[in-house]
């Protein structure tokens, strides 16, 4: 079959159309603005739980305080008796301590050159309409793989706790062969009981978590196959939640994943404590972690004057955060829990 080429005299064949044009040799159109679903890969935003572990507490300023009180001065008995004509007791605060810190700015730009802006709108580009959009979002996804790896190095060493707060496991490990005495359900149960602090939390990675899922500790039932939810398991141990990290950051050309195992403490799982609202709650836990933040995330188009003949379109994205301990001892790090 011949056909004619728009706009020319000539002819030629339907399959030399095809390659010229592009056309697939498949019951479906050619359309190039697909060609980024198969191709295009990053960490999802569920995978991420920075947010989960340091949650945001907005600040109006660039630099933010906030107060460290003495451990125990919570717990300490004073004397609050008040007689008609006597003067009431006052509270030494001289024990707190209010320290400050200074928001980072975090953030990326993406080029636009004139040339690609007018390829983009050329109306027989095929661009997706979302083409910037798309962009955006992939640079969010890169400025947040960046602050979930500044939480991980602030939560994932052992020697940043006090010692009572590490639980090695090495030699009992939840699935060592053959079977170590080390009763996931139990050894998780027990710290949290017996610490002084309450823990409400729980952090570790997908493939900690998929154990603990289809481990016969939470499944209820030693012969029983099957899997339960992190949500069940959260309820099991009497836990208001749990953050399971899911990202992977590339390191020496290979996908690792972030919440993986380290050279200090192999798998391993957080324990710690987490109030986003301190006054909304009966039972005022301390936040192990939070993330000062001023307002939310900063996006925009700039144009640049000094880049290229005609200029060049920036597309920007970031905020300005600073992820904050504020005591190890309202965590229990678990290392070494699997082989």
């Amino acid at each position: 079959m011949k056909i004619s080429i728009p706009n020319s005299n000539q002819t030629m064949s339907l399959s030399n159309v095809s390659k010229l044009y592009e056309f697939a040799n498949t019951p479906f159109d050619y359309s190039p603005s697909l060609i980024n679903v198969v191709t295009d890969q990053a960490n999802c935003m569920k995978d991420f739980i920075a947010d989960c572990v340091a949650p945001y507490v907005q600040t109006e300023a660039c630099n933010f305080m906030y107060q460290d009180m003495d451990k125990l001065q919570g717990f300490n008995v004073v004397n609050d008796n008040v007689g008609p004509m006597s003067r009431v007791h006052e509270v030494d605060l001289k024990k707190s301590t209010l320290i400050t810190g200074s928001l980072e700015g975090h953030g990326l730009d993406a080029a636009f050159t004139w040339c690609m802006t007018q390829a983009a709108n050329a109306n027989c580009s095929n661009a997706p309409a979302n083409y910037r959009e798309s962009i955006a979002a992939y640079l969010v996804s890169l400025v947040k793989l960046n602050r979930e790896q500044r939480v991980v190095n602030l939560v994932n060493d052992p020697a940043f706790y006090p010692v009572a707060n590490v639980t090695d496991l090495t030699g009992i490990e939840f699935n060592a062969t053959p079977p170590a005495n080390s009763d996931p359900l139990a050894v998780i149960a027990d710290i949290i009981a017996n610490s002084q602090q309450g823990f409400n939390y729980m952090a570790t990675s997908k493939k900690v978590m998929s154990y603990l899922q289809r481990s016969a500790s939470f499944l209820g039932n030693v012969d029983a196959r099957g899997s339960v939810t992190p949500e069940s398991v959260a309820g099991t141990l009497g836990l208001d939640g749990i953050c399971v990290g899911r990202s992977f950051s590339n390191l020496a050309g290979a996908l690792t994943p972030l919440w993986g195992p380290t050279a200090a403490a192999g798998d391993y799982i957080l324990l710690f404590s987490k109030n986003e609202s301190f006054f909304a709650t009966d039972c005022p836990v301390p936040t192990f972690a939070f993330t000062a933040r001023a307002g939310g995330w900063f996006a925009a188009n700039l144009q640049s004057e000094f880049h290229g003949i005609r200029g060049t379109e920036y597309i920007r994205v970031g905020e300005e955060v600073k992820e904050v301990v504020t005591s190890y001892n309202f965590a229990h790090l678990i290392t070494n829990v699997l082989v």
